[in-house]
């Protein structure tokens, strides 16, 4: 395991099985060359010189109202730093600062006033609102939440169309998820603000959208770290360290493994390190322990998804049915769910306009 004394300044081609990952120890935010060093390490300075696009995802979880110091969001200043060392390399392309809507009002655009940074005057620097872009099917291969018959997957075009992502998040236990970080962090690029509806599947979502579009470089700030009952009301916890890496999953799982905890149960991560698996030496990762969910929040945690899935299925039973105007209708309506196992939808569309709309 690389750390920031180890530091080379040549370029390196990124392989997940040599661990293309920073552990960064310094107490203070690096200085943009720094920032340069890190990414120029990783081996990907050529493609952030050649970028056009580049697309900034931090992590602003109750970011409307919470202060910038708080440890639920990432750092304004770490933000500026990483843009300054992206201008030390290509000063041309155009950088998005990207966040989405979220519950209680928590509107991108109030995120980015709270957290001070629709005050920058930045040259070729940009807010994107994910929940207010034009949106863009995305196109998955082999998905497991978002099928493109019954639950597509709709994103910001830019996001998409952006050449690089960078995924700056905190290292922080998660109530449902066990742990969040670079790959949860891209939940956040969902553009509706009622995210809580895919929580009964939220392992299979980040596994999408993971899949989707990767990110190109990834940060976890244990600086700004948080245990217990993350990611917004657990306690806050300064790590110490800091981790870069050009693969999101290296990033978590080094991450995880910094904290004490089985990566293997933290889904999202079990499944997407299931097609290459990648083998850590733990002896060269220095723990830091910190307290993770409680027992009684798993328990609460594990039944209330389990209600809230029944719940949504009932919903959605209920618009399916509520304007049904014949017994066979109500019929097909009903063991939708069984017929969506063995056909398509576009073949239950084919199905009610030949037998019902006539």
């Amino acid at each position: 395991m690389l750390r920031s004394e180890d530091m080379e300044t040549k370029e390196q081609v990124p392989n997940r099985d040599d661990l293309p990952a920073w552990i960064e120890d310094r107490a203070i935010l690096p200085e943009p060359e720094t920032i340069v060093g890190y990414i120029r390490t990783l081996g990907l300075e050529t493609r952030f010189g050649s970028a056009i696009s580049i697309i900034i995802k931090p992590n602003f979880a109750g970011g409307s109202a919470l202060s910038t110091e708080s440890h639920a969001v990432t750092n304004p200043e770490m933000i500026l730093r990483v843009i300054n060392g992206i201008r030390l390399i290509n000063q041309k392309a155009n950088i998005f600062i990207a966040e989405s809507d979220s519950a209680g009002k928590g509107y991108a655009f109030l995120k980015f006033e709270n957290m001070g940074i629709s005050a920058w005057n930045l040259h070729r620097v940009n807010l994107l609102d994910l929940s207010r872009d034009r949106l863009e099917r995305a196109v998955l291969d082999k998905p497991l939440y978002f099928k493109d018959d019954t639950d597509p997957l709709w994103l910001s075009e830019t996001y998409l169309k952006a050449d690089l992502l960078v995924s700056m998040a905190n290292l922080k236990t998660h109530a449902v998820t066990a742990y969040t970080g670079a790959c949860k962090n891209l939940f956040g690029v969902l553009p509706r603000e009622d995210k809580y509806v895919y929580h009964p599947d939220v392992h299979k979502v980040i596994y999408d959208l993971v899949r989707c579009r990767k990110p190109d470089l990834s940060i976890v700030d244990g600086y700004r770290g948080m245990e217990e009952n993350g990611p917004i009301s657990g306690r806050p916890v300064n790590l110490g360290v800091r981790i870069w890496s050009g693969d999101a999953v290296t990033a978590d799982l080094v991450s995880c493994k910094i904290i004490d905890m089985d990566y293997k149960k933290v889904n999202y991560l079990a499944l997407l390190n299931k097609d290459k698996p990648l083998q850590l030496n733990a002896d060269s990762i220095t723990r830091n322990p910190i307290k993770h969910r409680t027992k009684l929040m798993v328990f609460f945690n594990y039944w209330g998804l389990k209600v809230q899935r029944a719940g949504y299925n009932l919903y959605m039973y209920g618009h399916r049915i509520h304007s049904v105007s014949s017994w066979l209708w109500f019929v097909l309506m009903t063991i939708r769910p069984v017929l969506l196992k063995f056909f398509n939808l576009q073949t239950l569309k084919t199905w009610k306009r030949k037998y019902l709309d006539d």
